[in-house]
């Protein structure tokens, strides 16, 4: 079964999971190395995981701007507070 982001936060509210925390590359014009367009703003960043639910893995992934890297963690805490996050 596929699970939306929502239903996954929801079902992951309790369970501790390790995410990969980077920050996504943009050039001056807001594209990627791979020219995928993000446009100008804040830092853009990706967080990935994975879970195991009903013997099934299903995967993580967040992508989403924050200042720095202690408000991507705070970004990603607040949809999975026991979340631990990769060097």
């Amino acid at each position: 079964m596929g699970y939306t982001a929502s239903m996954l936060a929801y079902v992951c509210r309790e369970k501790t999971l390790k995410f990969e925390l980077r920050k996504i590359a943009l050039n001056t014009s807001g594209y990627t190395a791979r020219g995928e367009y993000y446009g100008k703003g804040e830092p853009l960043y990706r967080a990935t995981s994975e879970v195991q639910i009903d013997g099934q893995w299903e995967d993580i992934y967040l992508e989403f701007r924050a200042a720095d890297r202690a408000d991507a963690k705070a970004y990603v805490r607040a949809r999975y507070p026991l979340a631990k996050f990769c060097r």
